[in-house]
């Protein structure tokens, strides 16, 4: 079945880490960034605009006045105790997810480079990448369904999120398809 089809199982395995190194990457930028929402407000000749994000925000003044300073905070500060604990939910799941990828990054190494002929790992790698992937997308649910405020619109963390979740998943996916060529090739 998979005889006829032209290409190595090392692209695949290259092509997965390089989809899980695109996730660690991009869940980074979304744990670090201040984006993940936002708010522009102009009042007569003053703008306010308003970056929020999971570990930082921050208001900024626009022109720049004598009585109003830009500034930046911890949302948990300014956060209600219902709101505190949906942060720290948010914080959790994200970090979670980012250690499932550096796994799941660390599994693939091991199948390119040491246990090419072990299946198990491959298995093993494609579960840390999927489940990354489902830690990523209830990330973006809590925020989304919690955290979030009303009248603020969302930002490009929220898409780098997105973007995790899904080339986690693709990953998973090149791990299990290189599984099953190398096991068609044995037989």
């Amino acid at each position: 079945m998979f005889k006829e089809i032209p290409f190595s199982t090392n692209l695949l395995g290259y092509a997965s880490l390089g989809a899980m190194v695109t996730a660690v990457i991009c869940t980074c930028l979304a744990i670090g960034l201040p984006y993940w929402e936002y708010n522009d407000v102009s009042l007569a000749s003053q703008q306010n605009l308003t970056n929020h994000g999971l570990w930082i925000y921050c208001i900024k003044y626009q022109p720049e006045s004598t009585s109003l300073l830009d500034t930046c905070g911890d949302p948990l500060d300014i956060a209600t105790s219902d709101g505190k604990t949906d942060i720290q939910a948010a914080r959790a799941l994200v970090i979670i997810a980012l250690i499932l990828e550096l796994a799941a990054g660390v599994s693939t190494v091991m199948i390119l480079f040491v246990w090419k002929r072990k299946y198990f790992i491959h298995y093993v790698a494609a579960g840390l990448a999927i489940a990354a992937g489902f830690f990523s997308m209830f990330t973006l649910a809590v925020y989304n369904a919690r955290i979030r405020k009303d009248d603020y619109d969302l930002h490009v963390c929220t898409t780098l999120d997105i973007i995790a979740w899904l080339v986690a998943w693709t990953s998973a996916g090149f791990i299990i398809y290189m599984a099953l060529v190398k096991k068609q090739d044995e037989s």
